[in-house]
């Protein structure tokens, strides 16, 4: 069997803003939540105000953060619109963060453009990843590239994680700064230590590629196995790959084993990736019953995954021969099963 090998791949630029919360709808309905509509906020409300010399507040602990916690976004609104006038960062950052998402307010990319960036010019560091992002999309604010990276420098000084990956995307396509792989691979290994999995998953790829580092096949797979742990599919596809072929390399005229062969754990991972869509996943697994790869030949199963790989778009000469020579009374309880699967997943959704 050849070797599945996959490409180095880097992520698409511009991750969704790290500004996600899920509140309970009931919770706008609650007696702790009925507040009179916020006052409209304009950046000229709090503009020439002398910033503190230090600044204490904690979003945790801050009770504008709570109340949109809650899902009180006029109270949080009002709140934070009381602090932003104390020149408090973080108050400006939840403005930003409201009027972004349309919570307790019209959604208004302008006004969140306005509120980041007097949040970032405070210091306060998810402001300036905010506003940076904006910058980069020129959403809310004319799009200046070299000015979003800058904020991202600045976010990324104190280590915020999105910061430090979206810069790391930054040298690998040469945005505003020039393509620089070493410098790439040290944003993405800041961001892959704080549990990033995309992060760890594409620096996975530049150990394997040995682009920005050296070329270290045992560090690919270290961290391609975190990110594929974590729940990346495209992690899992690679990381099950590189497990069923294992890895072994010649050193001073020896061969030795950096990445240990284990075709179980591999269809494992390969299984997971598979379940959750991933045609190409489909098509290994589809191969490994047909095999025996880290399984027991299963004809049947190796029939229902290539069904469902090929209906993904995804055809493969050797397995669409196995299938055409299976019996038929095989190929009717696969196409059964693939159906059976489609059904699941629908109604998981």
């Amino acid at each position: 069997m050849k070797p599945w090998l996959t490409a180095f791949t880097v992520s698409a630029m511009f991750f969704a803003p790290n500004v996600a919360h899920a509140a309970d709808p009931k919770l706008l309905l609650s007696e702790r939540c009925k507040d009179a509509p916020a006052k409209a906020w304009t950046p000229e409300a709090t503009k020439g105000k002398t910033p503190p010399a230090v600044v204490a507040v904690k979003p945790a602990e801050d009770s504008a953060y709570a109340a949109f916690d809650e899902g009180c976004y006029f109270k949080a609104l009002s709140l934070a619109q009381a602090a932003a006038a104390k020149n408090e960062p973080q108050a400006y950052t939840l403005i930003g963060q409201i009027y972004e998402q349309g919570l307790g307010a019209i959604k208004d990319d302008v006004k969140a453009a306005e509120a980041y960036a007097q949040g970032a010019a405070l210091g306060d560091f998810n402001a300036q990843f905010q506003i940076g992002m904006m910058l980069l999309q020129g959403r809310g604010i004319n799009k200046n590239p070299d000015k979003a990276v800058s904020f991202l420098e600045l976010a990324a000084q104190k280590n915020h994680v999105l910061a430090n990956y979206n810069l790391a995307l930054v040298f690998v396509e040469g945005v505003t700064r020039p393509q620089d792989f070493v410098k790439a691979a040290q944003y993405l290994e800041k961001a892959a230590v704080q549990e990033h999995p995309q992060a760890q998953f594409d620096l996975g790829s530049l150990y394997t590629a040995g682009r920005g580092v050296d070329q270290d096949y045992a560090k690919g797979a270290y961290w391609t196995g975190l990110a594929a742990k974590a729940g990346l599919i495209d992690a899992q596809l690679e990381y099950g790959v590189t497990l069923i072929n294992g890895r072994r390399i010649r050193q001073k005229g020896a061969e030795v084993e950096v990445v240990p062969k284990n075709e179980v754990i591999g269809l494992k991972y390969l299984e997971a990736a598979a379940e959750k869509g991933n045609p190409v996943a489909q098509n290994r697994v589809s191969r490994a019953y047909r095999f025996g790869v880290g399984t027991d030949y299963d004809p049947l199963k190796s029939a229902k995954w290539y069904i469902i790989a090929r209906g993904a778009g995804v055809t493969d000469p050797l397995m669409e021969l196995f299938f055409s020579k299976l019996p038929q009374e095989t190929r009717d309880r696969a196409e059964k099963a693939a159906e059976e699967w489609y059904d699941e997943r629908a109604s998981a959704y």
